[in-house]
């Protein structure tokens, strides 16, 4: 690190965020009343749900935070 970064290696804060689509085929699910839980494994298996450990692995992969700064 340096006074910039008042010596832990990184400045500002990024977001880690999990994110679902709306699409068609979720807002269906979500009209038939299914629950969270089943509407999130659907929608990742359908590739309409972007999780958070996928999200949290993409910073780490591109040097934006680290495993110690997420665990933080």
């Amino acid at each position: 690190g340096c006074a910039y970064c008042r010596y832990i290696g990184y400045r500002g804060r990024t977001s880690i965020a999990e994110a679902l689509c709306v699409t068609p085929q979720v807002a269906e699910w979500i009209a038939e009343g299914l629950t969270g839980a089943e509407i999130c494994r659907r929608a990742e298996e359908e590739g309409s749900l972007f999780p958070l450990k996928e999200s949290i692995g993409r910073k780490i992969a591109a040097g934006i935070t680290s495993k110690a700064e997420v665990m933080r």
